[in-house]
């Protein structure tokens, strides 16, 4: 299921900039300077940051030579291996446990509180996990309500105070509630922020206190939301809000809306931080666990 609705989120992708990709690989007839630059140039057009795209040429060139490859196709073959490779060479971190809270963080508009739908949809599919929603964003009447209604859909318990209140007694009260309940999990939906805004980056460093006040903190889980269509911009995004949390994974959202799609490894290679899951789409169904392998075989492959 990852895979093809995967596949059919990277089609933007795959029929603009990776399209010349992949016709290079199908029409080039020799291996020349020419062939290279054209390369580089693909993998920059598609959100690879230049020193990245750079690392990732030399590799190739290497595995070419050394392996004497004389076909574009195996070419291709090869540089999808070493995307693989740098998705997972630089995304170890030790597994949690199950996590008991998941803090979402984010500008505003990426899709944080429908990440937060999905989530509770993901989990309960694939755990059997009962989740409790914690209404965070009380700067928004409007967001409070949107939570309530996916509450509603999907039979969940929400944690919700009037509009203006202060988001850690939200937290607490969430974490107290689902003690009681014996919910597994807490989602937490948090006010879309300015990453440059140091007051709003401290309620969120206060937020994180009280979880680990309440909560051990290998049952916390930090996750950043990413717009996958705002492209570099992500990246200084991720910087900044990983200077105030420990951030343990990144959602991307919107993928089928970019035409580009390298952002998500430029994330993964600069930062460290592993994408823990994708909204490929926007149905509660069109939201995956990453997997660098279908990830890439989704980009290069013609079809």
């Amino acid at each position: 299921m990852f895979k093809s609705s995967l596949d059919r989120a990277l089609q933007k992708a795959k029929s603009t900039i990776f399209s010349r990709l992949n016709n290079y690989f199908t029409s080039a007839k020799t291996i020349d300077q020419s062939f290279w630059d054209d390369l580089e140039e693909c993998l920059i057009e598609s959100d690879v940051s230049y020193q990245l795209s750079q690392n990732l040429l030399s590799a190739l060139k290497n595995n070419v030579k050394a392996k004497k490859i004389n076909s574009t196709e195996t070419i291709k073959d090869e540089l999808k291996n070493i995307l693989v490779s740098e998705f997972e060479s630089s995304a170890q971190k030790a597994p949690k446990q199950l996590p008991f809270v998941i803090i979402l963080l984010g500008v505003n508009g990426v899709g944080k509180t429908t990440a937060a739908a999905k989530l509770a949809y993901y989990y309960y599919n694939k755990h059997n996990i009962e989740s409790l929603f914690c209404a965070g964003d009380t700067f928004r009447a409007a967001a409070i309500d949107q939570l309530a209604i996916w509450a509603d859909k999907l039979q969940c318990d929400v944690v919700k105070h009037k509009e203006g209140s202060d988001p850690s007694a939200v937290l607490y009260d969430s974490i107290q509630a689902a003690n009681a309940r014996s919910k597994e999990l807490i989602i937490v939906d948090t006010a879309g922020r300015l990453h440059t805004k140091k007051n709003l980056m401290a309620e969120l460093e206060k937020m994180m206190r009280i979880a680990k006040r309440e909560v051990t903190a290998d049952k916390i889980e930090v996750f950043l939301v990413l717009d996958a269509t705002i492209g570099q911009n992500g990246l200084m995004q991720a910087k900044i809000f990983s200077q105030h949390l420990p951030i343990d994974g990144i959602i991307i959202t919107k993928l089928d809306g970019t035409a580009k799609g390298g952002i998500a490894l430029s994330i993964v290679k600069e930062l460290n931080i592993p994408i823990k899951f994708v909204s490929t789409g926007e149905t509660l169904e069109d939201f995956e666990e990453f997997s660098s392998q279908a990830y890439c075989d989704a980009l290069l492959n013609q079809t």
